[in-house]
């Protein structure tokens, strides 16, 4: 039993342990309110900053283990202690895309102004670029760190940009690192970013080609040229993160996207048409390149669509006229042409989408960032707190 000592000058932190005879425990630290959780405390210092106690197991809050991890626990500790005041408890759970509702439910808004955006499927780690052609990475895409103060973002959101040193026309993240093209369509590859590194890397490495778009898969990456050709780098692996060489594959394409946890890949042509490649051989966890991620031949869906992307979150599109759609069917990434598609209403004209692991970026006609989570909720009950004093 964890409570507050509030009336001895400064607050201080004690557990109870509930036998017979228990004796308390002082705890190093301060705050002015305090809650167990399995596992896990939560608390709060004079300063309204967010704290977390946890030891050998954290916690992860969300709408199936609050009662249990926080109810049902203060309701048991009550009946022990009945010294206890009763107070309203609030927590906020954002339900993020899923495969009850994978098309989400709504956009948040983010600070800054991109003109492209790219998602990994594997980790959400996010990589941008503006008007000027500066690199930025998303922060703060991180679970909690134990005794740290929380920010209060949502982690699928970040909490700031990175700028990058480098210039790019277009980039993307992925298990096979961090590749971008620059507006003379060189290619670059970002160490330290491979196998679903959460870091910034430390520098570009030019990578020979030339590509107009690129997009970073597991152990494999795709990218289009200037011609609309269709290239594919194989070779890539723990030893050789750059790869070997480029692969041409059969088709034009003037976009394309392969996702990262599934290697599936999708593209769209000059004409808009939509395609999906067919027999991809998923990585299956197992580490470097395999002939079966190339596929054999292109499957035409039905629709039009300027730019598409393909993650755990399911396939997502944007049109000609900057409407957005999602492919039902597909959530999860799994292989698949999925069952049609569905708008989703957003806010103005997008241009640019990319489809992360339970979350979607975007960016708008005018530059605005967008994320795609499901629905907040606040779910409150009156819990109790118990204070003691000497």
């Amino acid at each position: 039993m964890w409570a507050l000592y509030p009336k001895m000058g400064k607050t201080g932190i004690h557990i109870c342990t509930f036998s017979k005879g228990g004796v308390w425990q002082s705890v190093s630290g301060g705050l002015k309110q305090i809650t167990s959780g399995n596992g896990v405390v939560w608390g709060v210092n004079n300063a309204d900053q967010i704290f977390i106690r946890a030891g050998k197991y954290k916690l992860l809050l969300n709408e199936h283990n609050f009662y249990a991890s926080v109810f049902i626990p203060f309701l048991i500790y009550m009946l022990k202690c009945p010294n206890a005041d009763i107070m309203l408890f609030c927590v906020q759970i954002t339900k993020g895309i899923t495969k009850e509702t994978p098309a989400g439910k709504d956009w948040l808004r983010i600070p800054g102004l991109l003109k492209q955006v790219s998602v990994s499927p594997v980790n959400n780690l996010v990589w941008g670029i503006n008007n000027g052609n500066n690199i930025f990475t998303r922060k703060g895409i991180h679970s909690p760190v134990v005794g740290q103060p929380l920010t209060g973002h949502l982690s699928v959101a970040g909490s700031g940009w990175q700028q990058i040193t480098g210039g790019l026309k277009g980039v993307s993240v992925g298990n096979a690192g961090v590749w971008g093209v620059n507006r003379n369509d060189d290619i670059f590859h970002r160490t330290f970013t491979t196998a679903g590194s959460n870091t910034a890397g430390a520098e570009w490495t030019k990578v020979d080609g030339g590509l107009k778009h690129i997009s970073s898969g597991d152990w494999i990456t795709w990218g289009v040229n200037a011609n609309d050709d269709i290239f594919a780098r194989t070779g890539i692996s723990p030893d050789n993160h750059v790869g070997t060489a480029w692969e041409k594959i059969d088709g034009k394409l003037s976009q394309i996207s392969v996702n990262s946890h599934s290697n599936e890949v999708w593209g769209v042509n000059s004409n808009d048409d939509i395609f999906r490649r067919t027999q991809i051989r998923n990585t299956c966890g197992n580490v470097g390149y395999n002939l079966g991620m190339l596929g054999v031949g292109w499957d035409q869906l039905d629709g039009k669509l300027k730019y598409v992307s393909t993650g755990k979150a399911g396939v997502w599109g944007v049109n000609a006229a900057g409407d957005v759609f999602h492919r039902l069917g597909t959530y999860g990434g799994s292989a698949g042409r999925g069952v049609s598609w569905v708008q989703v209403q957003v806010p103005s004209a997008f241009k640019v989408i990319s489809s992360g692991d339970d979350v979607v970026w975007a960016v708008t006609n005018s530059d605005s960032i967008l994320v795609r989570t499901g629905r907040l909720a606040t779910h409150c009950l009156y819990i109790f707190l118990i204070f003691f004093e000497r």
